[in-house]
């Protein structure tokens, strides 16, 4: 699976607070959607590219199950590749196996 490059979308924020200059609730939360699948995505294929994860294809090789919550995992993955995000600390883990909370993987990035 490849991903196609594509640019973050920017949230206006207007000029000042509720000045009516920037983006709508609905809009800007759409944009946050669009980017977080988007990331899922490019990740999942790029983590998926990697020698060491090959034995992990399957036949929903192009779904990739997001979790969103306040905190981090605290039940094991129900797929190999799965995403966890940690809204609350802003912390991204991947699921590298099924059997237990410790197949979550914390991703690390770093600035080139």
């Amino acid at each position: 699976m490849e991903s196609t490059p594509m640019p973050v979308e920017r949230i206006e924020v207007g000029s000042s607070g509720n000045d009516g200059t920037g983006d709508p609730l609905r809009t800007a939360f759409a944009k946050v959607n669009r980017n977080f699948e988007w990331l899922a995505s490019a990740l999942t294929a790029r983590i998926a590219s990697l020698p060491i994860f090959a034995h992990v294809r399957h036949e929903h090789d192009d779904y990739v199950p997001r979790h969103v919550a306040d905190g981090p995992p605290k039940e094991p993955p129900t797929r190999y590749g799965a995403m966890w995000i940690d809204a609350g600390r802003g912390r991204i883990y991947l699921a590298t196996g099924t059997a237990s909370v410790a197949d979550w993987r914390e991703l690390r990035l770093v600035e080139p």
